[in-house]
């Protein structure tokens, strides 16, 4: 994986979010003394400690002139200092497979942020046009207006699947044979496998690709 960019926000001298991106070859922080230079390094090494533990501590930490305000309106142990987007490698996209079943889409990323408690929180995001994309190609949905039709206007994939199953209109340019026909193998007849997704509607097709897509595509991980 390789970091794109990094978010730091209520550590020590930087008290709102701070979103600095991350060249692939060469990054180089400038400033004058007590500018944050460190700050952001020391953030970062916690995201992810090298060697020895290295957490974050409230007390110590936090932004003092905000300290007490914050305390009593939420709970400062699961604000997150340092988070990073990581953008997958081919290497990453493989293991990702292996564990939830379904090849993420293309542009998945990981976004991992660590919490003043030592908590590791990690999300594999993708773009809900992406998967919806996916979903289609293995669904084997070519048609244009027949995905425009499922996908709508709708903003997650579990209502993509719903939508897909409920009777309506895309719902069924029907293409089933005839009485006796597209069960006998022949010269220009199709075997039953065959006549039997030949007929199957777009929509239950797209249907069944998103239940499968739905729960490891867009998932988070509490670690």
């Amino acid at each position: 994986m390789l970091v794109t960019s990094v978010e730091i926000e209520a550590f020590r001298n930087i008290t709102n979010k701070q979103a600095m991106a991350v060249d692939p070859q060469v990054t180089c922080l400038i400033g004058k003394n007590e500018s944050g230079k460190t700050t952001i390094l020391k953030a970062l090494h916690r995201l992810n400690p090298a060697n020895n533990a290295d957490d974050f501590h409230v007390t110590t930490d936090y932004p003092r002139r905000h300290l007490s305000r914050d305390r009593r309106s939420k709970n400062l142990d699961k604000v997150a200092p340092v988070t990073a987007i990581f953008a997958l490698e081919d290497a990453d996209i493989d293991a990702l497979e292996e564990v939830v079943g379904v090849r993420p889409p293309a542009g998945t990323y990981v976004k991992a942020s660590r919490l003043y408690d030592g908590g590791l929180r990690a999300e594999v995001c993708c773009a809900f046009e992406d998967v919806l994309s996916h979903v289609f190609e293995e669904a084997g949905v070519d048609n244009t207006d027949d995905r425009e039709a499922i996908a709508g206007d709708h903003t997650s994939i579990e209502a993509v699947s719903a939508a897909a199953r409920a009777p309506g209109e895309g719902s069924g340019r029907r293409q089933e044979d005839g009485p006796g026909q597209g069960d006998r193998e022949g010269p220009g007849r199709a075997g039953p496998a065959q006549a039997v997704r030949r007929r199957e509607p777009p929509r239950r097709r797209a249907a069944r690709a998103a239940d499968r897509a739905a729960p490891p595509v867009l998932l988070l991980l509490q670690l």
